[in-house]
């Protein structure tokens, strides 16, 4: 996993192939994401500007901030409801696409390739979410397990899309899908409804996300989520939403409420 550690600013020990991120921009490369105080912070840049410390390990000094991160997964085409928000509010997210369901038809029941390329032209970002939307955990392989994961990552850049990071479907993981990932990911992210924000340092093959909307924990509304994202404010840590835009309790509505409440372009100073 990444370690983090304060070292006069807060310090980043990393592994060479588990790099993390949370930021983007129109050419970044890494989780979408922001700063609660509106600026676009890449955690982790070039490992060219890290300084080796030997065993496989890098150290870079840098800034550690605040992050909230929308991650929609499945690429249902409900999903290009987040597309005009986004414009609007200059606000990047990632979408989890399945490879097996990529299509040139727009206006089908998943986002075409076209769409999806709308939304990584304003600076969103593409993660893997298998090959077939099945539970990677319970295949009886390692090869099905790997055919899952490689196969997807290679398809998606191939479309010419920066594709690092990987979404488990139904959270579903275990050790072998974690050593996988870790041969073809920059990290990977599963689902654990804890209503809070990731601790540091980062879970790199399985950090959490907390289910809005769709899928949440019960009880859960706009407050909890708010509360999610005071708590990434206030400890300093990385609030990950689940979305699931085709999902029929997903709220848009709401969901540009909380990007209002992140405190996207004010000057919090976080």
């Amino acid at each position: 996993m990444s370690l983090f550690f304060m070292l006069s600013r807060m310090a980043q020990v990393i592994k060479t192939q588990e790099r993390y991120g949370c930021g983007t921009s129109a050419t970044g490369d890494t989780w979408s994401g922001w700063d609660v105080g509106g600026r676009m912070n890449s955690i982790q840049k070039s490992l060219d500007e890290d300084i080796p410390i030997g065993n496989g390990l890098r150290l870079a000094a840098r800034d550690v901030k605040p992050c909230v991160v929308f991650i929609d997964d499945d690429g249902g085409r409900s999903a290009m409801g987040y597309y005009p928000i986004l414009v609007n509010k200059g606000v990047p997210m990632t979408l989890a696409i399945i490879s097996g369901r990529l299509h040139d038809s727009p206006g089908g029941d998943t986002l075409s390739r076209s769409e999806i390329q709308q939304f990584v032209d304003i600076g969103c970002e593409v993660a893997g979410h298998s090959v077939d939307h099945v539970s990677i955990r319970d295949l009886a392989t390692y090869a099905e397990k790997e055919a899952q994961i490689e196969p997807c990552m290679r398809a998606l850049r191939a479309e010419g899309w920066k594709v690092e990071n990987f979404i488990y479907p139904y959270g579903s993981f275990d050790a072998e899908t974690k050593e996988i990932c870790a041969k073809y990911c920059r990290s990977a992210g599963a689902v654990i409804n804890k209503q809070s924000p990731n601790p540091r340092p980062l879970e790199t093959y399985s950090f959490s996300r907390v289910g809005a909307w769709a899928y949440a924990k019960s009880g859960s509304t706009l407050q909890t989520y708010k509360n999610v994202v005071d708590r990434a404010i206030a400890e300093n840590k990385m609030a990950v939403f689940m979305l699931h835009a085709w999902h029929a309790d997903h709220n848009m509505a709401e969901f540009e409420q909380l990007i209002d409440y992140t405190g996207w372009g004010s000057q919090q100073g976080v």
